[in-house]
């Protein structure tokens, strides 16, 4: 006899969705693990970027001046870093700090002329803080550096990636 019996037809139905579902499984794991990887790589990279920006500028500038002067020369922690850098014209400064704006929280750079937001929509400024360095203690009223502590949080994922640098100002 040709053909199949109809307990030979429901066990072939059974292994082969068995062999589909597992299939399927794990086509939709990777690409859940592949958008978390993705989400968390842009974070990383805007981080990255961010305080790439904060680090070349600190460095560029002639001096520090965190906004409020008094809790940085403490040796607390502030959340605004104004920078006085010299150029062709006379001197300017530029400003980075955190701005909040309803659900929306960025990091921002003001040079006086443009204002730069350092990160997109899809990431909130979970922390930006500045801590004084310098031979003294307490810091003097011209801190030879300054530690930055930035964090982002993936407003996708709820993730929060933080990092802290130094950077000292060079003068030129």
């Amino acid at each position: 006899m040709n053909g199949f019996t109809a307990l030979e037809l429901l066990v072939y139905i059974g292994v082969l969705t068995i062999v589909l579902g597992s299939i399927t499984f794990f086509t939709i794991n990777i690409i859940q693990n592949e958008r978390t990887l993705s989400d968390r790589a842009r974070t990383t990279d805007e981080l990255d970027f961010a305080m790439r920006q904060i680090i070349d500028q600190t460095r560029g500038a002639k001096s520090i001046r965190p906004i409020p002067q008094s809790d940085f020369a403490a040796g607390g922690n502030t959340s605004k870093l104004a920078l006085e850098k010299s150029g062709i014209g006379g001197s300017t400064t530029v400003v980075f700090s955190v701005v909040i704006n309803g659900d929306d929280a960025y990091l921002k750079m003001d040079d006086g002329s443009v204002v730069s937001r350092l990160t997109s929509p899809s990431v909130y400024a979970d922390q930006f803080s500045l801590k004084c360095v310098s031979a003294d203690s307490p810091c003097a009223s011209e801190p030879q550096a300054v530690q930055v502590t930035l964090g982002l949080r993936n407003l996708k994922t709820q993730e929060v990636i933080k990092i802290t640098t130094g950077a000292m100002p060079r003068g030129f």
